[in-house]
C-alpha cells in the first residue's frame, strides 16, 4: 500500500527495519542541525554585599537579573507548578517555595548552590508553560492555529534562563544529593532526551516502590483540607500514570514474545495469543476499576471531565476549538493530565488487541467471530483520543514526549487506512465502527502530524507517508 503511493518516504521502510529508533533520531538531528545557542544569557548585576554578608555559606559572587523581577519569578514558578509539576511531581512544592525560592530572592543567584540551579530550571520551564498558554502560534494552516508557540523565532522560550542554569550545573553535578537528581531531570525536560544507549536503570523499575509523598503531608494541627485535596489531584494521576506505564510496557513485551514464539506462515499460524490477550486485558481493566472516583470515566463520555456528569458544563474535550477563538486554561493542567491518562489507557488497549487486526489482514478466511470482536475493540480503542483534541492540542509544548505520540499516531493512521482498503477489515469496520468517528479521528491525527512536523523531523517524514494515503479523502489543498 505504501509503495503504491509513489512516496519516496515509503522507500525508507527497509532502513527503519534495520536501524529502528536510531533512524528517526537521525531525522531529528537533520531537522535541527544547529545546536541551541549557548551565548544567550540574562543580563546580571552583582548583589550588594550587605544582602549576602549575613550568610557565610554563600558563594562570594552572587547576582540578580533585572529582567527577572520578583513578580515575574513568582509568576513563572506558579506556571511551572500548575503545568509540569502536575504531570511529574518531582519537587516538594512547599519546600521549593519556602526554602529554595526564599533563598534566591533574599541573597540572589550564586554559582555553586543547588537553590540557584533548581530555581533557574524551574523558571525556564515556567516561561515555556506561559508561552504555551498565552503566546501567538508559530503558524496557521487553513485557518487553524498551530498548537506550538514561540516567544521569538531564533530560540526556544526560556533559553536565556536555561543557559544560566547550565552555567551553574557544572559546579554542583558531582555532588551526591537528591537535588542533583532533581536538577538533572529538570534539565532533561527542557532539553529533549537524546536516543542514546540505555543506561539499564529502567531494569530496576519493578523493584522501586511507588512514591508515598510523605514529605508533602501537612502534619500541623490546623491542616488545610483544601490544600490536601489539591495535592491529591496531583498525586493520584501521577501514581495512575506510573502503573499504566508499567502495564503498557508489559503488554508490548508479552505480545511481542508470544508473536515471535509462534510460526507465522500460512500453514502454521495459530492466530492471536488468546490467553495472553485475555490476561493483559484483565490487568488493564483492573487498573481502570481501581482508579479513584476523581479519575473514573465511561467510554461513552470520554470527553467529559471526571466526576462532572450531571453538571451544566461537563465537556472537557472537543473536536473543534472555541468558536470565539479563546484559549481555555484549566487549573493544575487538568485537561492535559486527564487527556494523557485516558489516551494512554486506550493506547494500551489498542496494543493488546492489535494481533486480531493482523489476523484479519493476513488470514481473512480463518477470521472467526471472536477474532472480529477483537478487531472491533482494537479499532474502537484507536478513536477519539482526548490528547489530540482541544484544548490539549492547542498547547502541545505542555504534552510530554510529543515524538512518542506522533509515532503512535502514524501506526493508527496506517491501520485506519487499511480499514478502508482491505475487504475483511473494511467489512468489520463499516458494520461495527461509527464511520463519522473514524473520519473525525483521522482529521485530528493528520492535523497533529501536520502541525508537529514544523519542528519534528520524524513527524515531517511521517507526513510524507500519510499525506498521499489520505489525500483522496479531503478537498484539494486541505492537506499540504
Amino acid at each position: 500500500m505504501l509503495l503504491e503511493t509513489g512516496s519516496e518516504a515509503a522507500l525508507d521502510i527497509q532502513h527503519i527495519k534495520r536501524d529502528g529508533t536510531r533512524w528517526f533520531h537521525k531525522l531529528q538531528l537533520a531537522k535541527h542541525a544547529l545546536s541551541l545557542p549557548v551565548d544567550i544569557y540574562l543580563h546580571s548585576t552583582p548583589v550588594s554585599s550587605s544582602s549576602s554578608s549575613s550568610n557565610t555559606d554563600l558563594s562570594p559572587e552572587r547576582v540578580c537579573f533585572p529582567s527577572l523581577t520578583e513578580d515575574i519569578i513568582r509568576r513563572y514558578v506558579l506556571q511551572y507548578f500548575n503545568t509540569y509539576h502536575v504531570l511529574y511531581p518531582l519537587l516538594d512544592e512547599d519546600g521549593f517555595w519556602n526554602d529554595h525560592l526564599v533563598h534566591v530572592l533574599r541573597y540572589g543567584f550564586g554559582d555553586r548552590d543547588f537553590s540557584s540551579t533548581l530555581c533557574l530550571l524551574v523558571l525556564a520551564l515556567g516561561k515555556v508553560a506561559e508561552v504555551a498558554h498565552f503566546a501567538e502560534p508559530i503558524s496557521r494552516s487553513h485557518g487553524r492555529p498551530s498548537g506550538l508557540q514561540l516567544d521569538a523565532p531564533e530560540h526556544p522560550p526560556g533559553l536565556e534562563i536555561f543557559n544560566e542554569a547550565l552555567k551553574r550545573l557544572g559546579f554542583v553535578i558531582a555532588q551526591c544529593s537528591i537535588e542533583n537528581i532533581q536538577a538533572t531531570l529538570l534539565t532533561s525536560w527542557y532539553h529533549l532526551d537524546l536516543d542514546l544507549q540505555q543506561t539499564g536503570i529502567n531494569d530496576f523499575e519493578g523493584e522501586v516502590s511507588l512514591p508515598t509523598f510523605e514529605g508533602s503531608k501537612d502534619n500541623t494541627k490546623q491542616k488545610n483540607r483544601n490544600v490536601e485535596a489539591e495535592r491529591a489531584s496531583i498525586q493520584l494521576p501521577f501514581l495512575a500514570m506510573i502503573a499504566m506505564r508499567q502495564l503498557t510496557t508489559s503488554a508490548h513485551a508479552a505480545i511481542h514474545d508470544a508473536a515471535t514464539s509462534r510460526a507465522e506462515s500460512a500453514e502454521h499460524y495459530g492466530g492471536p495469543p488468546i490467553h495472553v490477550i485475555a490476561e493483559l486485558s484483565r490487568q488493564l481493566e483492573n487498573w481502570r476499576a481501581v482508579l479513584p472516583n476523581a479519575l473514573q470515566w465511561i467510554d461513552e463520555e470520554r470527553m467529559v471531565i471526571s466526576g462532572s456528569r450531571g453538571t451544566t458544563q461537563p465537556v472537557l474535550f472537543s473536536f473543534n476549538p472555541p468558536a470565539d477563538g479563546s484559549r481555555v486554561n484549566y487549573k493544575y493542567n487538568i485537561d492535559i493530565v486527564t487527556a494523557q491518562l485516558r489516551a494512554r489507557y486506550y493506547y494500551a488497549r489498542f496494543i493488546i488487541y492489535r494481533p486480531f487486526v493482523y489476523k484479519a489482514l493476513h488470514y481473512p478466511y480463518s477470521t472467526s467471530a471472536q477474532d472480529a470482536e477483537g478487531v472491533v475493540t482494537c479499532l474502537e480503542s484507536a478513536l477519539s483520543w482526548p490528547i489530540i483534541m482541544y484544548p490539549p492540542k492547542a498547547k502541545k509544548r505542555l504534552i510530554p514526549f510529543l515524538f512518542a505520540w506522533t509515532q503512535n499516531i502514524i501506526g493508527i493512521l496506517l491501520i485506519l487506512r487499511m480499514s478502508l482498503e482491505d475487504n475483511m477489515l473494511g467489512r468489520i469496520s463499516r458494520k461495527r465502527i461509527p464511520q463519522v468517528a473514524v473520519e473525525e479521528t483521522v482529521k485530528l491525527m493528520l492535523d497533529w502530524i501536520q502541525d508537529v512536523k514544523q519542528e519534528d523531523g520524524a513527524a515531517e517524514w511521517c507526513w510524507q507517508i500519510v499525506q498521499p494515503l489520505y489525500k483522496d479523502l479531503f478537498r484539494e489543498g486541505e492537506l499540504s
